[in-house]
Order: C-alpha cells, then structure tokens, then sequence
C-alpha cells in the first residue's frame, strides 16, 4: 500500500507540472513554442492514461485481496462445521456404541439372548434411576374450525387445566416397585453429548437434560 501511494503521488505531481508548463506556452504562438506544448500534451495525456491504468490496476488487487479473504473465512467456517458435524457423528457412534453394549449387558445379566427394556437389577448394578411421571400438556384451538374439532372429543370438553398439584412423579425402588417422589429438578449443568450453542455458550435443549431426582 505504501508504495502504491508513493507511486499515485509521483504520478501526479508529474502531471501537475506539465499542466503548468502547457498553460505557461498557451498564449505564446511560436512554431518552437507550438510545437514544444503538443509535445507536452502528449506527455500529459500519457501520463494520464498511465495514473488511471495504475489505479485501475489497484482496484483490481484490491477486489482480488477482498475476495481471497471472503473466500478464507467462508473456507474456515466450512472447515469448523465439517468439524462439528465430524465430532457430533463420532459422539452419535458413541452413543450407538454405549447403547448397543448397554442392552447386550442387561440382557446377558439374566441370561436371555436380548432384552427390550433395563430390567431394575442392571439399572440398580449401573446406578441408573428410572422416573415415571406426568408433565403438562394443554390443546388451545388457534381457530374456530379447531375449536369445534376440539369440542367433537368429549374426553376434552370442560376439563380444567391441570396445574403443579395434578403432577406426580414415581422412583422405582424395585422390580415393579414404586415410590412416589417430588417432582424432579433439571441438572442444567450436565451436558455429555451434541450440546447446543447459544449466544457463544453451550446449552443444551429442554429434552436432552438429564433430570435429576430429589433424594
């Protein structure tokens, strides 16, 4: 850049003074005189086309230096979420893995080729709780068509919505056992695999929160 516009400068400079020597012959009609300022417009005009080529030339590199860099970063975002979705595939064949294990152990505990669902002694050996509960679940008709359509099933007419007092949640405290609990807490810390980033920070979605079960 610097050279660049030591060059400009000097172009200029140059076509400055021969701007002033052509005017200084304007009213001076001598042969030698005539003679000599076509000389000089020609150098003028020159120089002029030679200003404009190296700006033209300039913006040229300019352009070629802006789209590199465009190029650049699109190429480094790509790269990082190629990364990503590389890392989220691994951490999804983890999981496969973990899971695909998981089952073949429950089912080997009792001895049984395989098995549909955690029998309590494997979850109980794994130090993993199992909670059933409810949660709410409202239906509001956005239109008067959905509100008939709603009105038409009577297990939905006239029901009050139901509020904290109407969740229950349950502990198995063995096989096909039962205690009831409070409702449960969110860990909102907890975060293994596939966490989603938020305003730069990493959170993960309502679904994906491991609950946390009040002792």
């Amino acid at each position: 850049l610097h050279d660049y516009e030591k060059s400009i400068t000097e172009k200029t400079k140059s076509i400055t003074g021969l701007e002033r020597q052509i005017a200084r012959m304007r009213n001076d009609t001598t042969a030698a005189t005539v003679a000599k300022r076509k000389q000089l417009e020609q150098e003028l005009a020159d120089a002029k086309t030679e200003l404009e080529e190296a700006q033209y030339q300039h913006s040229i590199e300019v352009q070629e230096d802006a789209l590199n860099t465009q190029y650049e970063a699109y190429e480094k975002e790509r790269n990082e979420e190629i990364n990503k979705l590389r890392e989220s595939l691994n951490d999804k064949e983890a999981i496969l893995d973990i899971s695909f294990n998981t089952v073949k152990e429950n089912a080997a505990l009792d001895g049984v080729p395989k098995k549909s669902w955690l029998s309590y002694e494997f979850c109980r050996m794994k130090g993993i709780e199992k909670i059933n509960g409810r949660m709410f679940r409202y239906i509001y008709p956005l239109t008067g068509k959905a509100a008939r359509l709603l009105n038409s099933y009577p297990e939905y007419k006239r029901l009050t919505y139901p509020k904290e007092k109407d969740l229950c949640f349950s502990l198995r405290i063995g096989e096909k056992q039962y205690a009831e609990i409070p409702p449960p807490v969110f860990d909102r810390e907890a975060r293994q695999y596939n966490p989603q980033d938020y305003g730069g920070r990493k959170e993960l979605r309502t679904f994906e929160r491991p609950i946390e079960a009040p002792r």
